[in-house]
């Protein structure tokens, strides 16, 4: 299709758009944003020049998406909102009114704007009550995240465990693995964390990607496998499972990727690495620059709490903060 694409020049406009659309839609699965991107932004002139609102508002849902996995907030925002007004003012179907609201939440939330994104949120999961389909398992992720955001865990809980029990995994195993794996970081992030669940999460996940195994998939998974890992004090484990993740050219989003870089900072603290500190501020530092607000707030969150954990280790003595870095004997 990228050939036929590349050497043809007389298609229909509307032809020209749904192959862009195919061709984004591949690199979104392979976790190749940046290619995605490329393609989305050819596609929105294309559908600005056609002219027709389905595709206009089609195509800056998708870019906004996108922009979002860059990390990129302030474009991403722009786009879902200009894609909102046009679905509103055009009195669109469900299904398109639905995407731009899965869209225009998680960015949202991502620019620290939690009013909005609730308000949206709660409006998208009206939009799609009484569906069961991937549409519908997608809002109920988007919706969970909200409540996560909000520190609204069982809430959060209750939504993903409605998207894991209905939604099959013959619809699309991709996105029946990507739960999978959003309800394994739910299980670390709540309090008090369930690494038993988290583990459970882990497993399904790991039997789904024998099939759908891209890139990107493996990359969530093992990132997975090792905030799991260090939330169980297996410190080593964590480490080796970041050198994997280091060696290979990352497949992830920009929230994903941080997530690495935040990881790999706190195993430096825990190991007396004074860099780990500094790391961590400039991890925040960059994500505000970056209006990534709700990002920003997190890990100012966990350099506080990092912090706080080496002055009472250093507190206890040499032989606790010798302890700190190494594993926890299992039950």
């Amino acid at each position: 299709m990228r050939e036929a694409l590349a050497a043809e020049a007389h298609e229909t406009p509307v032809l020209r758009w749904q192959a862009l659309w195919q061709l984004a839609r591949q690199r979104r699965v392979q976790g190749d944003h940046i290619g995605e991107r490329a393609y989305l932004e050819e596609l929105v002139r294309l559908g600005d020049e056609v002219g027709l609102t389905e595709l206009r508002v089609r195509g800056l849902t998708r870019l906004a998406r996108c922009l979002r996995s860059l990390g990129e907030i302030p474009a991403a925002l722009d786009a879902c909102v200009t894609a909102h007004h046009l679905a509103r003012d055009s009195d669109l179907g469900g299904e398109d009114r639905s995407a731009v609201l899965l869209a225009l939440v998680s960015v949202e939330a991502e620019a620290g704007r939690m009013p909005d994104a609730r308000a949206h949120a709660d409006e998208l999961a009206d939009l799609v009550e009484g569906r069961s389909d991937a549409l519908w398992a997608e809002a109920m992720w988007t919706v969970a995240a909200v409540r996560v955001r909000q520190g609204d865990y069982p809430a959060a809980q209750a939504y993903l465990e409605q998207a894991l029990e209905k939604f099959a995994s013959s619809e699309d195993l991709v996105l029946w693995l990507r739960l999978r794996l959003a309800a394994g970081r739910l299980h670390l992030q709540k309090l008090p964390p369930d690494s038993e669940a988290a583990d459970r999460c882990v497993t399904a996940a790991e039997s789904a990607l024998a099939f759908v195994g891209t890139s990107g998939l493996r990359q969530e998974l093992t990132a997975l496998r090792a905030d799991l890992a260090f939330l169980t004090a297996r410190y080593d484990d964590a480490r080796v499972l970041l050198g994997e993740l280091a060696l290979e050219e990352p497949r992830m989003t920009y929230r994903d990727r941080v997530r690495l870089d935040i990881l790999r900072h706190r195993l430096r603290i825990l190991s007396g690495d004074e860099s780990g500190v500094q790391g961590l501020r400039a991890l925040a530092e960059q994500a505000q620059t970056d209006a990534n607000v709700d990002l920003a707030a997190e890990i100012w969150r966990i350099l506080a709490e990092a912090l706080a954990q080496t002055q009472a280790h250093r507190a206890a003595g040499p032989s606790a903060a010798a302890g700190a870095g190494q594993p926890k004997r299992q039950a």
